[in-house]
């Protein structure tokens, strides 16, 4: 699962002097979720930086093997100056296995953030992908507090499969991926810079105000963003995945869920109907859910679909 929207991949983790917090952003381009922007900020008891780069800012700089181009930009006004970041760290590029990666590598060892960009024209940039090294001992922060977490695979599973405390959610492991998608539209500490990610969680925030509305809500609708299939199909009518899952996740929390007795319910049944019609149906025996038959005895879309009851 490649995650939508921007989330925070480290918080505020120690590796060394620094604190680091790094939150990645992804966008729907051609066909799948690409990482098209990184914002960094790096505090230290003596300088504190807030900096982003982009796809297309990693893609110059490597064409450019460095020379005269810059791997990150000023996030802000209050970035301190050039002279200073550069006397802590340094630009570099390297190729392994034919992939070219840049990095900024802090110069006393601490970290290293490395990053290959995706070019829709270029078969050298196949991927956008990002990593981060601490070269410290310090102890890396668990998930939810980063979705990085610490490497330890038992956390996430053991909140998946929770039944009780604050979000019990009580699923199969398989389904982490649901965990996953709540924690980053639950989160109100990234500032989304695509409006349909602010949307969706504005949907989460006010929408679905409680837990039980919104685990249903998201059993019902994680396939639009989950299932590859699932979701390439709901881009031949839509361009953005995004606008789908919204749709599903504001029917699914309004009033009783996924019910059209308003003319507020029945609208978003409808788009979500546009955006989910002539896909395969979207349903889960695991969870005991079928999003495209509730759309059905809903009544709002019925004549756009190839079903009888």
């Amino acid at each position: 699962m490649c995650m939508p929207c921007k989330y925070l991949a480290l918080k505020k983790q120690e590796c060394g002097k620094y604190r680091i917090t790094l939150t990645p952003g992804n966008e729907w381009v051609k066909k799948e979720f690409h990482l098209t922007t990184v914002w960094l900020s790096i505090y230290s008891d003596d300088a504190n930086f807030e900096i982003r780069t982009s796809n297309k800012i990693v893609i110059k700089f490597l064409d450019a093997n460095g020379k005269g181009r810059s791997l990150f930009q000023d996030a802000n006004s209050n970035t301190q100056s050039e002279d200073k970041f550069y006397e802590l760290f340094e630009e570099t590029i390297s190729t392994k296995d034919g992939v070219k990666w840049a990095h900024l590598k802090a110069r006393n060892g601490d970290f290293t953030f490395s990053m290959t960009p995706w070019h829709p024209r270029e078969s050298s940039y196949q991927e956008a992908m990002f990593r981060f090294e601490c070269s410290s001992e310090d102890m890396l922060y668990p998930f939810t507090t980063q979705m990085c977490g610490n490497g330890s695979k038992s956390h996430l599973s053991d909140l998946t499969t929770a039944t009780s405390g604050e979000t019990p959610f009580n699923l199969p492991d398989k389904f982490e991926n649901l965990v996953v998608l709540y924690h980053i539209f639950k989160s109100h500490l990234v500032q989304q810079t695509n409006e349909k990610c602010q949307e969706a969680v504005n949907i989460f925030r006010d929408t679905c105000d409680t837990f039980d509305k919104t685990l249903r809500a998201l059993k019902h609708c994680h396939e639009i963003l989950t299932s590859a299939s699932h979701t390439l199909c709901v881009t031949r009518f839509s361009c953005d995945p995004m606008d789908v899952f919204n749709n599903c996740m504001k029917w699914g929390c309004m009033g009783e869920g996924f019910v059209a007795n308003t003319d507020a319910e029945k609208e978003v049944c409808f788009a979500l109907g546009e955006g989910i019609d002539l896909c395969p149906d979207f349903v889960s025996t695991s969870l005991d859910v079928n999003l495209t038959r509730r759309l059905i005895q809903s009544k709002c879309y019925k004549e756009y679909f190839p079903y009888t009851e």
